[in-house]
C-alpha cells in the first residue's frame, strides 16, 4: 500500500509542478507582450529564447541522467514483510536523474 502511496504522490507532485511552470509561462509571457512599462517588442525573440533556454535545461538533465544512471546509488533498500510472512526482496531506488535519457540526434533517422 506505501508503494502505490509514494507512486500517486509522486504523480501528483509532477502534475502539479507542470501546472505551476505552465501557468507561470503563460503570465510571465502575458506581461512581457502587453505591459507598457515591461514589454519587450520582439515576441519572436522571446518565444525563440524559451526554446533555446528549454533545450539546454533538457540536455544538462540528460547528461545528469546518463551520470546517474551509471553511479550506483547511495540508497539503503530494506526488505518488507507483509501480514502474510511473505518477504518482499529491497530493490535500489534509483537517482531522480535517472529518469532523463541523454538527448541525442542522429541525422541518418532525419534523412528518412
Amino acid at each position: 500500500m506505501s508503494n502505490v502511496s509514494e507512486q500517486s504522490m509522486y504523480i501528483a507532485s509532477v502534475v502539479t509542478l507542470y501546472w505551476f511552470v505552465s501557468i507561470s509561462m503563460v503570465y510571465l509571457n502575458k506581461m512581457l507582450m502587453s505591459n507598457d512599462g515591461v514589454s519587450i517588442p520582439a515576441p519572436l525573440f522571446v518565444t525563440w529564447y524559451q526554446c533555446v533556454i528549454t533545450t539546454a535545461i533538457c540536455y544538462a538533465a540528460g547528461v545528469c541522467g546518463e551520470r546517474a544512471s551509471r553511479l550506483p546509488s547511495d540508497y539503503k533498500a530494506v526488505a518488507t514483510t507483509d501480514s502474510d510472512g511473505n518477504t518482499t526482496p529491497a530493490s535500489p531506488k534509483p537517482s531522480f536523474f535517472a529518469q532523463f535519457p541523454k538527448a541525442e540526434y542522429k541525422l541518418s533517422v532525419s534523412k528518412k
